[in-house]
Protein backbone atom coordinates (compact mmCIF):
# COMPACT_ATOMS: atom_id res chain seq x y z
CA UNK A 1 0.00 0.00 0.00
CA UNK A 2 1.38 3.36 -0.97
CA UNK A 3 1.84 6.06 1.65
CA UNK A 4 -0.35 8.47 -0.29
CA UNK A 5 -3.18 5.91 -0.32
CA UNK A 6 -3.03 5.38 3.45
CA UNK A 7 -2.54 8.95 4.60
CA UNK A 8 -3.66 11.09 1.67
CA UNK A 9 -7.16 11.65 2.96
CA UNK A 10 -5.95 12.62 6.45
CA UNK A 11 -3.04 14.89 5.52
CA UNK A 12 -4.00 18.24 7.03
CA UNK A 13 -1.93 21.38 7.62
CA UNK A 14 -1.76 20.58 11.33
CA UNK A 15 -0.31 17.12 10.62
CA UNK A 16 2.24 18.62 8.26
CA UNK A 17 3.24 21.14 10.94
CA UNK A 18 3.48 18.35 13.51
CA UNK A 19 5.72 16.31 11.20
CA UNK A 20 7.97 19.33 10.63
CA UNK A 21 8.17 20.01 14.36
CA UNK A 22 9.05 16.36 15.02
CA UNK A 23 11.79 16.50 12.39
CA UNK A 24 13.42 19.59 13.84
CA UNK A 25 13.09 18.43 17.45
CA UNK A 26 14.75 15.12 16.57
CA UNK A 27 17.55 17.05 14.89
CA UNK A 28 18.03 19.21 17.96
CA UNK A 29 17.97 16.24 20.33
CA UNK A 30 20.13 13.84 18.35
CA UNK A 31 22.40 16.36 16.67
CA UNK A 32 22.96 18.74 19.56
CA UNK A 33 23.24 16.18 22.36
CA UNK A 34 26.84 15.02 21.80
CA UNK A 35 28.08 18.60 21.37
CA UNK A 36 26.23 19.71 24.49
CA UNK A 37 27.78 16.83 26.44
CA UNK A 38 31.26 17.83 25.28
CA UNK A 39 30.60 21.47 26.16
CA UNK A 40 29.34 20.62 29.64
CA UNK A 41 32.25 18.22 30.21
CA UNK A 42 34.69 21.07 29.55
CA UNK A 43 32.87 23.08 32.21
CA UNK A 44 33.37 20.50 34.94
CA UNK A 45 30.43 18.14 34.53
CA UNK A 46 31.34 14.50 35.11
CA UNK A 47 30.44 11.81 32.64
CA UNK A 48 28.37 10.16 35.38
CA UNK A 49 26.17 13.24 35.82
CA UNK A 50 25.79 13.67 32.05
CA UNK A 51 24.79 10.01 31.73
CA UNK A 52 22.25 10.29 34.53
CA UNK A 53 20.68 13.35 32.90
CA UNK A 54 20.55 11.65 29.49
CA UNK A 55 19.02 8.52 31.00
CA UNK A 56 16.48 10.56 32.94
CA UNK A 57 15.46 12.37 29.78
CA UNK A 58 14.94 9.09 27.95
CA UNK A 59 12.91 7.61 30.78
CA UNK A 60 10.83 10.77 31.07
CA UNK A 61 10.11 10.61 27.34
CA UNK A 62 9.05 6.95 27.57
CA UNK A 63 6.70 7.70 30.46
CA UNK A 64 5.28 10.94 29.05
CA UNK A 65 4.55 9.67 25.53
CA UNK A 66 1.70 7.26 26.37
CA UNK A 67 0.31 9.60 29.03
CA UNK A 68 0.08 12.54 26.65
CA UNK A 69 -1.20 10.22 23.91
CA UNK A 70 -4.04 9.12 26.17
CA UNK A 71 -4.74 12.74 27.09
CA UNK A 72 -4.95 13.78 23.45
CA UNK A 73 -7.13 10.80 22.55
CA UNK A 74 -9.47 11.56 25.43
CA UNK A 75 -9.98 15.18 24.37
CA UNK A 76 -10.36 14.70 20.61
CA UNK A 77 -13.34 13.57 18.65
Amino acid sequence: MQTSERFGDRLTPSLIALAALNFFLADARDGLGPFLDAYLATHGWTSMSLGIIATGGGILGMVATPLFGALVRRHTV
